[in-house]
């Protein structure tokens, strides 16, 4: 089973939110700080109000401003992410990495290739195969993967046959 696409630095950004989303080490580091940022806004607030001898309007508004960052946390850590992708990808050639693909799953694994270079993992170095409905996702490590986007497909049904043949051979 092969597949050919052009993959995007959109398609890089999906994988990093799947990542974000998946992982336990993530997720965990990112509540904490969303939290522990939660918690020295309240101190601050509190220190702030009670020097202050503040009056109801201003515990009011200091508890909009800390529910509204704990719900637009999330947004800021994409954009902070986004935006670490991107200057990354700038930093150096990175060459291969954007631009035409190729996934071909053979006997002895999978095989990435695209003009200038060409990546083979052997069936027992692929931890696991996922899919974010977007994107299928080959897992050769347990923060890389291989981002196949869904527009390399014709439908859902070949999607659904090129990983359930994937993960038939991780199996074994």
């Amino acid at each position: 089973a092969q597949v050919s696409y052009e993959l995007t630095m959109d398609d890089l950004h999906a994988f990093n939110r799947h990542y974000g989303a998946e992982s336990g080490v993530v997720r965990s580091g990112r509540l904490k700080v969303r939290l522990a940022m939660t918690f020295f806004l309240a101190a601050l607030l509190g220190a702030l109000g009670w020097g202050a001898h503040a009056g109801m309007g201003f515990w009011v508004v200091g508890a909009l401003i800390l529910l509204a960052w704990y719900a637009l946390f999330p947004r800021r850590i994409e954009s902070m992410t986004r935006a670490f992708t991107e200057r990354t990808y700038a930093s150096g050639k990175n060459l291969g990495l954007l631009g035409p693909h190729t996934v071909e799953l053979t006997e002895e694994g999978v095989v990435e290739r695209t003009p200038v270079r060409e990546l083979k993992v052997k069936w027992q170095a692929v931890e696991r195969v996922a899919s974010s409905g977007l994107h299928l996702f080959i897992w050769t490590s347990g923060f890389n993967a291989l981002v196949v986007p869904r527009r390399a497909f014709a439908s859902e049904d070949a999607l659904k046959a090129f990983a359930a043949h994937a993960a038939m051979r991780i199996a074994k």
